[in-house]
């Protein structure tokens, strides 16, 4: 929830929680004050009867106020939430030693390499991912490795990813985030990507 979103809400549930509190506990006074405007407008009326009928109806009317702010309270707080700010997934990379830069550009054939992948979900609710590893050598594709995984809305997972070259050349090494669509029943791409260009030398 954004900060813009958090300043509604305060607003939407405290003016009701701030009215619910002064009718509590300022209710004698009000219901005072209120006898008294009462009065001045009805001096020829039965006052001590109709004071007491009012004076019923008054806190009669307090309690279906409080209900109504309460109702009132809850739909802001579902309207709020459903605004909810931007869903998206991040995707972060991180070297061998956990750190961002100093990644394996420039390897050995047969070298063992690695990096970490940072997922983040901000999506609002749990998400299915799929996560293609793919290499790249400037005229084709060719994947390395797919992997699936699920995390709560509001987590991250860190994935470690290793690849060894057996031939010399001019690599990328893209790593692709799909997740998974509900109502079409399929993984679909939503344009998070991360890449590292590698030089393979023998």
């Amino acid at each position: 929830m954004g900060i813009d979103s958090v300043l509604i809400y305060l607003v939407v549930l405290g003016i009701p929680i701030s009215i619910f509190l002064i009718l509590y506990f300022f209710s004698p006074i009000l219901v005072k004050y209120y006898n008294l405007i009462w009065y001045s407008f009805n001096r020829k009326a039965r006052i001590t009867r109709q004071r007491n009928k009012e004076s019923e109806g008054f806190s009669t009317g307090i309690v279906v106020g409080l209900l109504i702010l309460l109702l009132f309270s809850v739909f802001g707080y579902i309207f709020i939430n459903s605004l909810g700010g931007e869903h998206f997934t991040d995707m972060l990379m991180l070297n061998s030693q956990g750190t961002i830069g100093k990644y394996p550009n420039y390897v050995q054939i047969y070298q063992n390499n690695s990096v970490y992948l940072v997922i983040q979900n901000h999506e609002g609710r749990p998400m299915l991912y799929q996560l293609e590893v793919i290499v790249n050598n400037g005229t084709s594709n060719s994947t390395l490795d797919t992997l699936y995984f699920i995390i709560m809305n509001g987590h991250s997972l860190t994935i470690p990813v290793n690849y060894t070259f057996y031939s010399a050349g001019t690599y990328k090494v893209m790593f692709l985030l799909y997740s998974y669509d509900p109502h079409s029943g399929k993984f679909v791409y939503d344009n998070v990507f991360t890449q590292i260009p590698v030089s393979v030398e023998t």
